[in-house]
């Protein structure tokens, strides 16, 4: 293929028209100011042309979306998690808007839609759709898709309670105590898997994935740390890659926490062999019925245990007890460089962005330095 630039009419504008092999015209516009500026704009159709792509103003908003999606998002390497995302805005997109070309959305429509999917998301994931739409438009405008931007003006509304803050974690230093306590019992009393999940999960702030992912070759016993690589999605039964760079990384542990690892060990080579059952990855949670539990189970049985022990809040979930470490930490006064590395964050802001609600003994305290020292 090959890209002719013209200048005509009174204005004496630019045009592009791109050729194939055989000199047919497959595809051309005008209107350009300048000739730098067709010049561009056809090397970047004869591209999309050559990849067998072509969007139009006949194009709807999901094949814009699935252009900006293969374009943009996929060669910036991001996680499994992260692209799912995507993935899912860009089925309701489809779902939403079908074949109807995106240059004849109009507001009220689009309002619409996400006045909808506020029925069943929360105010943040109905941002975040709203977000990637707006994206998309202004993807499709670089390439000269003559579209209004009808996301302008929108109404974020969601009939989903918003989770608080204080919600998100545990509120004291007393109920993290109690609710290890609790946990710790359970698995000196018996064998189910699901507690140890618990009590590792409160003893590293390790993300979900993580946990689930981890194989005993992870456990460094000798220099008591935990290393972490990758990730286990236990609905899909398969590992996935880290979330980000910084989450490859060695998280430490106590000796207690040693030894309840070093229990599991036992209690699960006893399990495996009188069930006569394998564990090829080697996992450290490993059920021989049902293999690595799901974290909708592990969710069940913690807040089971917050209800038996009467600590708040009671909808906590696995993400929560990470909170709740993170927490533990800083009001112990670990460093919060030391705190970012441990839970696998790139800088201390994401750190204070995340995790920056105060358990209530270190506010307390910071309440008693304040009216002693001003």
């Amino acid at each position: 293929m090959s890209v002719t630039l013209r200048r005509r009419g009174k204005k004496k504008l630019w045009s592009y028209s791109v050729k194939d092999k055989k000199g047919n015209t497959i595809a051309s516009k005008g209107s350009f100011k300048t000739k730098k500026e067709a010049q561009l704009a056809g090397y970047a159709k004869d591209e999309l042309l050559f990849r067998g792509i072509d969007l139009t103003n006949e194009s709807t908003l999901y094949d814009l979306w699935k252009m900006w999606y293969e374009t943009i998002v996929l060669p910036q390497s991001h996680s499994d998690s992260t692209l799912y995302k995507h993935e899912l805005r860009g089925r309701y997109i489809k779902q939403n808007f079908g074949t109807q070309p995106a240059v004849t959305i109009q507001f009220s429509k689009y309002q619409k839609v996400l006045t909808k999917l506020g029925e069943t998301q929360n105010k943040d994931n109905v941002r975040r759709f709203n977000a990637e739409v707006r994206k998309v438009i202004q993807f499709a405008r670089r390439d000269r898709i003559a579209i209004d931007d009808f996301t302008e003006g929108v109404i974020i509304v969601s009939e989903k309670t918003q989770q608080k803050t204080s919600d998100k974690s545990l509120r004291n230093l007393s109920d993290y105590s109690k609710l290890k306590a609790a946990v710790k019992a359970r698995i000196d009393s018996r064998y189910i898997v699901s507690d140890y999940i618990l009590f590792i999960a409160l003893k590293t702030g390790l993300r979900t994935g993580e946990n689930l992912g981890l194989t005993w070759d992870c456990i460094d016993f000798e220099n008591k740390v935990i290393k972490t690589y990758r990730r286990y999605d236990s609905t899909k039964k398969c590992f996935t890659s880290p979330k980000t760079e910084t989450s490859v990384r060695e998280v430490p542990i106590d000796d207690e926490a040693c030894s309840v690892l070093k229990q599991l060990k036992q209690v699960q080579k006893r399990s495996l062999k009188e069930t006569n059952t394998s564990n090829p990855d080697d996992f450290i949670y490993f059920d021989s019925n049902y293999g690595v539990p799901t974290s909708a189970n592990v969710n069940k049985l913690l807040r089971q245990l917050l209800k038996e022990e009467k600590i708040e809040p009671r909808r906590l979930s696995l993400t929560g007890l990470r909170h709740t470490y993170a927490s533990y930490l800083l009001a112990n006064n670990i460093d919060i460089w030391v705190v970012s590395n441990v839970m696998g964050h790139k800088d201390i802001e994401q750190v204070t962005k995340t995790y920056g609600h105060l358990l209530e003994e270190k506010r307390d305290k910071g309440f008693e330095l304040i009216r002693h020292n001003l």
